[in-house]
């Protein structure tokens, strides 16, 4: 995507920063409107796992982005052709992260002011994605412009009520929280801008392992773990071989399979999900922040959360989800949608001999109904619930394909 489009991204004050005293080393400054105020409540749209927050950019109109602890700079991912948005001081930059592709190409920009109901950050960076490379609009159903982490987690107390889908963010001066005794509570390490915690998982084999997970509330899944990561870790026997995500730097590939348990502070968390992403994606994460894996929003799902970067610490409270069966998606599909907010869904990705694939489905087929519902009923969230349903559920789907309409039939099947 190239700055000449026809949304408009306008450079500002770029002749004039040296002579305000600006410097990229300036401390990012986020503060509540008022300063007695002690916390704010932000309702959230929770899709697919994810926590979408709306936030204005240097006084646009609503953006909204993905509330990500395992981001450390915001990045505005996707704009319509339509949009006008000022970013001051653009210059382009290469970053690395996931994936196996190389480097991404990207426009840095500083001295922003992002505000978040009645919290303004003022001087934060930001990076502007020249193409549009993870389309979470399309993977989400809704709008989703970008990504937002650290700035918002050490600046304040962050709560997250999943259940409730509230956001509270506390005033770290004025914060007080009384926990009973369902709270438990682990350290976090804080390196690079990422949160980590300590936890144990419980392989197929009973052996139990230590292991360090960065905190990922911008991942839908429950774990990912590398095997070369540690010796100790191993790939359970049943596993599937699949599509895992993207990153930065590409597609992510890799195993998906469950492990025994894992262990959040007092809680046990049995038979979860589990990916095992392919070395040559994640290696070199790995490496750099010398841990074992990540712990997803599918677990969290299950908790109200305080995430306390100031005192590096975060706390867990089971909700009503806590002993909800870790599912997934049994049909072997992947939906887009290529007009988010409009009831139109395309198939983007089928697992080879998946039930989907055996029943004769193709990409590009766009879904007309599932079992007598039709599309225009439907939600992304409702269809994803419907094709994680039990192993040998029936349905039935109706496609179009070019100008033919196909019906197919099949049953989900429980493989993990």
């Amino acid at each position: 995507m190239r700055l000449n489009h026809k949304f408009l991204i306008i450079l500002l004050l770029t002749f004039l920063l040296p002579f305000l005293g600006y410097s990229q080393q300036q401390k990012p400054n986020m503060y509540f409107i008022r300063e007695t105020k002690r916390n704010v409540i932000i309702p959230f749209k929770l899709i697919n796992n994810l926590i979408v927050i709306p936030i204005k950019i240097n006084n646009s109109k609503i953006y909204y982005f993905i509330l990500d602890s395992g981001v450390r700079t915001p990045i505005i991912t996707e704009l319509d052709y339509n949009d006008s948005i000022k970013l001051n001081y653009l210059r382009k930059q290469k970053i690395h992260g996931l994936g196996k592709g190389d480097p991404l190409e990207v426009y840095f920009s500083t001295h922003n002011d992002f505000s978040i109901f009645n919290i303004i950050h003022s001087n934060l960076n930001a990076y502007f994605l020249a193409e549009n490379v993870f389309h979470l609009s399309a993977k989400m159903g809704t709008q989703i412009n970008g990504l937002i982490g650290y700035d918002i987690f050490k600046n304040f107390i962050v709560k997250i009520d999943y259940a409730g889908k509230k956001l509270i963010l506390y005033n770290p001066a004025l914060y007080s929280q009384k926990k009973n005794r369902r709270w438990t509570t682990l350290p976090l390490e804080i390196n690079n801008k990422k949160a980590y915690l300590r936890t144990v998982i419980e392989q197929e084999d009973g052996s139990k392992i230590p292991v360090k997970l960065l905190l990922d509330t911008g991942s839908s899944l429950a774990l990912w773990l590398s095997v070369e990561s540690d010796s100790l870790l191993k790939l359970p026997s049943k596993y599937k071989e699949t599509f895992l995500g993207k990153g930065l730097n590409g597609e992510i590939y890799g195993k998906k399979s469950r492990i025994k348990s894992v262990y959040i502070g007092k809680y046990k968390l049995t038979n979860p999900t589990a990916s095992f992403p392919d070395s040559s994606s994640v290696l070199n994460t790995i490496k750099k922040d010398n841990r074992n894996g990540s712990l997803g929003a599918e677990i969290l799902r299950r908790f109200t959360v305080i995430i306390d970067y100031y005192n590096k610490e975060i706390s867990f409270l089971p909700n009503h989800n806590l002993h909800d069966e870790f599912k997934y998606d049994r049909s072997g599909i992947e939906i887009y949608v290529p007009y988010p907010g409009l009831p139109f869904y395309v198939i983007h990705r089928i697992r080879k001999d998946s039930p989907a694939d055996k029943a004769g489905l193709k990409k590009g087929d766009q879904i007309l109904s599932i079992n007598s519902n039709k599309n225009i009923n439907l939600t992304l969230n409702q269809i994803h619930g419907i094709l994680r349903r039990k192993d040998g559920y029936k349905i039935k789907m109706k496609v179009q394909r070019d100008n033919e309409v196909i019906e197919a039939q099949f049953k989900l099947k429980k493989d993990l």
